[in-house]
């Protein structure tokens, strides 16, 4: 599906604010996640992602006053989340899940 050269645009997911959130909607831990972004580095890619999720919902919470919004999407059956929160957007995966986009 992607080359390994595609995939190595994949980033260690370091958000403290956020992170502890979302790796407990992809049941995993803080240190499996991963991203990509939609800078003009990896844009391509990112979009090719984005058009072969399909979105199952939204979820919104509020961590240290401050409301934070994020679609919960799968790709090949598995989790992902698709961040808008700030200017870049990402999409976070387990970074276990990453052999299924080879």
């Amino acid at each position: 599906m992607f080359s390994e050269q595609q995939l190595e645009l994949f980033s260690v997911y370091s958000d403290n604010i956020l992170a502890e959130q979302y790796s407990k909607l992809l049941t995993t831990s803080i240190e499996n996640l991963i991203y990509i972004d939609d800078s003009i580095a990896s844009k391509n890619i990112f979009n090719e992602i984005l058009k072969r999720t399909s979105k199952f919902g939204t979820m919104h919470f509020k961590k240290e006053n401050k409301k934070y919004t994020c679609s919960m999407l799968t790709l090949n059956g598995q989790p992902v989340i698709l961040d808008e929160n700030s200017s870049l957007r990402k999409i976070i995966i387990r970074s276990t899940d990453l052999d299924d986009l080879r």
